[in-house]
């Protein structure tokens, strides 16, 4: 019986390497690089796992609870509230959901709730831990898709390398405790079939992130208009990549009306919001939107290029995510959104590393403007009493210095990084593209 327990776990193992690409596991260096870092990846992840919150995963996960507990509203039914009551409903047989995630009102949580009910929770360590599993399931899938898609072993390793220790992915997932690797996994998934050229499959999984995320919207143009062949094949794309948005937005407003419940369109959301932050007025009423000006500038250089191959999908794509951190007001969490893309582009661009490195350092003193809620209320699982009364870096920085100045001068340079990341994107030419 023991020899069959292990013939079984080593059967199961080979079948877990075997999602490593075979270019990969034929060289015995590459494949032990590829389990160190991602050793050394886990053991970061596992540090802040239990520890580290934001309000926000209490807000999340309070609507999973709903969703488990219902009938609930239907507008909670998003592919990463239904994941997560699923684990749940695993869940409630080791933490006590109803002291943690019930609350009165709003689907959102109260700092009182953060601060004063679940941090002080006996479980509180055991609960972060497993909130974040789900998010570390689809952050190592990410990793292994990124090895999918650049099947040149050098250029592998640098990415994936860079995925299992990058501090953006870590501090929005594992300490903020935001989902964003499950959409982020999804749009991952687009450009694997988009380099594999199976363009429907690759825009259904960009619509399955874009139901999640309304930012995957602002890729599309360039998925249908860098895969589709002729008119027809554009129109089909279109459809396919729009469909679960259009679908889940009309089944959303339908059941608002009927029930007087109010919910959210990406039009009607601060995100949009946002997105308009940057402009100037010209007169007579006349505003410039300096994000919708430059998103239809990278549009109308796209459909100049004659050569519409992945690496302009990917490069436009992340092209429009340097513009709307560089015009427009963005939660520390959304940072994460380009970190894939971020990986992909540090395998053509040299200096693009060097320059992420300017962009953490800047996004540190970024994160200075939420105060305590980004600072040391993030740990108050380990201490509440001591930790919640911590001076913040915003407050410490005041004394000695007006801290809104710092903040904007580091949003400055970091809104300089992505502008120079913008235009290298498009001064490369590409061989054989013939603009």
């Amino acid at each position: 019986m023991r020899i069959n327990l292990i013939n079984s776990l080593n059967h199961f193992g080979n079948k877990i390497v075997q999602i490593i690409p075979q270019v990969y596991r034929d060289d015995y260096n590459t494949i032990n690089t590829l389990y160190k870092w991602t050793l050394i990846g886990i053991i970061i992840r596992l540090i802040f796992m239990p520890f580290a919150a934001h309000g926000d995963l209490i807000s999340t996960y309070h609507r999973s609870y709903l969703i488990l507990n219902g009938p609930t509203s239907v507008t909670l039914y998003t592919l990463t509230q239904i994941i997560q009551s699923l684990f749940l409903s695993v869940y409630q047989y080791f933490i006590p959901l109803n002291e943690l995630l019930m609350y009165q009102g709003s689907t959102s949580c109260s700092t009182s709730h953060w601060l004063d009910t679940f941090v002080q929770n006996r479980t509180v360590f055991r609960t972060l831990f497993l909130f974040k599993i789900p998010y570390l399931l689809f952050d190592f899938a990410s990793g292994i898709t990124l090895l999918h898609i650049l099947n040149e072993k050098s250029k592998g390793i640098l990415a994936y390398k860079f995925w299992m220790v990058n501090p953006i992915i870590i501090f929005s997932v594992y300490i903020f405790g935001r989902y964003e690797t499950i959409p982020i996994f999804f749009v991952l998934l687009s450009l694997y079939f988009a380099e594999r050229e199976k363009p429907y499959l690759s825009v259904f999984m960009l619509s399955i992130a874009i139901t999640e995320r309304a930012y995957p919207l602002f890729f599309l143009p360039f998925y249908v208009l860098g895969m589709g062949k002729n008119f027809y094949e554009k129109i089909k794309l279109s459809f396919t990549g729009i469909f679960l948005f259009l679908l889940q937005s009309v089944i959303f407003k339908i059941y608002s009306i009927l029930t007087n419940i109010p919910s959210e369109n990406i039009v009607e959301s601060h995100f949009s919001d946002y997105l308009l932050s940057m402009n100037f007025e010209i007169g007579y009423g006349q505003t410039i939107y300096i994000f919708i000006a430059m998103y239809a500038f990278l549009g109308i250089y796209f459909l100049g290029i004659q050569h519409k191959n992945f690496e302009k999908i990917w490069e436009f794509s992340l092209a429009t995510l340097l513009v709307l951190y560089a015009t427009s007001f963005f939660h520390p969490h959304y940072f994460s959104w380009f970190t894939p893309f971020i990986a992909i582009a540090i395998t053509k661009y040299q200096r693009f590393l060097g320059i992420h490195f300017i962009q953490v350092f800047c996004f540190i003193f970024y994160t200075f403007y939420w105060r305590e809620a980004m600072a040391g209320w993030l740990f108050a699982s380990i201490s509440p009493q001591y930790i919640v009364h911590l001076i913040s870096p915003f407050d410490l920085i005041n004394k000695l210095y007006p801290a809104v100045k710092v903040v904007n001068i580091f949003r400055s340079i970091l809104t300089g990084s992505l502008i120079y990341m913008f235009f290298e994107i498009l001064a490369h030419k590409s061989e054989g593209d013939n603009e």
